[in-house]
C-alpha cells in the first residue's frame, strides 16, 4: 500500500508537500517520501523495518509460501529502491537499515536525506489563510474535512491506523 500511494503522489501534476509528525512507521515513510518537499516536526521519529510475514495456514503447500515470499521480496526490493533514490543513499545502506529495524529521530532523518526541513510546530498557516484550517467553513457553510478528522481526535485521512502524515497541496489548496 505504501508503494502504491508513493507512486500515486509522485504522479500527481501538482507539487505535494508531506509533513511527518509523531511516529512515521514503515509504509507511511514511503508515503512521506512521495512529497516534493518533506518536513518533519522536531519530535518526529521514523521507523524502518523489513516486512513481516505471518503464516495463516501452516499446512499450506510449499508453493503457496513461495508465492507469498516472492511478493514480499519484490515489495522489499521496491521499498529499498524508493528510499535509496529519494534520499540519495546507497541501496545496500538502505537494505542494512531495514534489516536492523532502524528508528530515526528528525535530525537523523534530515542528515539521511529523508526530510528537507525540521520545524517546531505543524505548518498549518497556508490552510488557515485559505480557509482550510481546523474547524474552518468552506463556501456555502460546509465544514471542511479537517474538522471531521479533528473531531475524531486523529489526523489519519490518508493512512488509516497511522497518525503521522499530512499531505498538503501547495498553491492549489482551493481545489481540495
Amino acid at each position: 500500500a505504501g508503494v502504491n500511494l508513493f507512486t500515486y503522489l509522485k504522479a500527481l501534476p501538482i507539487e505535494i508537500e508531506t509533513i511527518g509528525f509523531g511516529e512515521v512507521d514503515a509504509a507511511a515513510a514511503l508515503i512521506f517520501l512521495g512529497g516534493k518537499k518533506r518536513i518533519a516536526v522536531e519530535e518526529c521519529n521514523f521507523f524502518f523495518h523489513e516486512g513481516r510475514y505471518t503464516i495463516p495456514d501452516q499446512t499450506a503447500p510449499i508453493h503457496a509460501h513461495d508465492e507469498a515470499l516472492s511478493v514480499f521480496r519484490r515489495e522489499l526490493h521496491n521499498m529499498i529502491y524508493i528510499i535509496a533514490r529519494e534520499t540519495g543513499n546507497d541501496t545496500e545502506q538502505v537494505a542494512n537499515m531495514l534489516r536492523k529495524s532502524k528508528i530515526m529521530r528528525a535530525d537523523e532523518a534530515l542528515e539521511f536525506g529523508l526530510c528537507h526541513e525540521i520545524v517546531a510546530k505543524l505548518p498549518l498557516q497556508q490552510q488557515e489563510e485559505k480557509g482550510f484550517g481546523f474547524g474552518a467553513k468552506r463556501a456555502g457553510g460546509r465544514d471542511f474535512f479537517f474538522k471531521n478528522v479533528r473531531r475524531q481526535n486523529k489526523i489519519d485521512f490518508l493512512v488509516p491506523q497511522q497518525r503521522m502524515v499530512i499531505i498538503q497541496n501547495i498553491g492549489h489548496a482551493e481545489r481540495f
